[in-house]
């Protein structure tokens, strides 16, 4: 039983090898001496690592996992702590036009909290920009207040009934409350961020609110426009292509993203409402 298990095992060893030295001949790079027999030793068999990332690129000016940390990412039973991965993440960052290390906080314990960005040298270059475009749709202050006119247009377009209805129109009246009290909040988050001050209760409040808020302009969406707003996108008649009911179905992740709605919850009431804890 123990020879044909062996002999399996080193088959598969063989072929992930195989496969690293077929993908490096199809590709520009040069792999590091090494890279190929250490990550196919690690790797226990090859439909896990794909031949494309089945070594390392030879570089003369980017330091590599082996030349920087001794051995190759994800080696078994090691794990790099904290200061060895921000030299590392610091180190790329200083050798490649394509990497860009951010410094975005601290955690409550002090320590630093950073992000790698990766991409070609066009997107590093242009990244302030695309940063400002993204946080521009996030903005609960705009975004939100930008669906809502959308909202009411593409209403008055395909069901301008459904305005007429006492329902709706009470709906759309809190929302339009709604936006208000999340321009607010985020305001004076934001006010107390610039001081200096503890960003809470305000932060997660705004997550709880910026939540509800994106799904019950998307549940609106959908009762505004009536069998229209069902229809999904490929269809002949669709509102927007199919926005309406696929931002339906999308919002559901509001709850759960950035940080869950029972997450925040617990932070609440333990830091703001200091409720005693079982």
């Amino acid at each position: 039983m123990l020879r044909p298990a062996l002999v399996e095992i080193l088959s598969l060893a063989l072929l992930t090898v195989w496969l690293s030295f077929t993908a490096i001949a199809q590709s520009p790079d040069i792999a590091e001496p090494g890279s190929v027999e250490a990550i196919a030793a690690a790797t226990t068999d090859p439909h896990y690592v794909s031949p494309w990332v089945s070594y390392i690129p030879q570089s003369p000016t980017v330091p590599s996992p082996e030349k920087f940390l001794g051995r190759i990412m994800g080696a078994s039973g090691q794990l790099l702590g904290t200061e060895k991965s921000y030299a590392y993440a610091r180190a790329l960052a200083a050798a490649s036009p394509r990497v860009r290390l951010f410094t975005i906080g601290h955690s409550e314990e002090g320590r630093e909290i950073v992000i790698l960005a990766i991409a070609d040298e066009a997107g590093i270059r242009d990244l302030d920009r695309l940063k400002a475009a993204t946080a521009a749709l996030a903005d609960p202050r705009r975004t939100d207040q930008a669906a809502a006119d959308k909202l009411i247009a593409t209403a008055r377009l395909h069901n301008p009934d459904a305005l007429a209805d006492p329902g709706i129109r009470d709906r759309i009246a809190r929302l339009w409350s709604q936006l208000e009290l999340t321009r607010l909040l985020n305001a004076r988050a934001l006010s107390k961020i610039l001081k200096g001050q503890p960003n809470w209760p305000e932060v997660p409040l705004a997550k709880l609110q910026w939540s509800s808020l994106s799904q019950t302009i998307a549940e609106l969406g959908v009762d505004i426009l009536g069998p229209m707003g069902v229809l999904s996108r490929g269809g002949p008649d669709a509102v927007d292509k199919g926005h309406w009911s696929h931002n339906y179905i999308w919002q559901r992740y509001t709850s759960i993203g950035a940080g869950t709605t029972e997450v925040q919850k617990n932070i609440i009431a333990d830091r703001a409402i200091k409720m005693p804890r079982r």
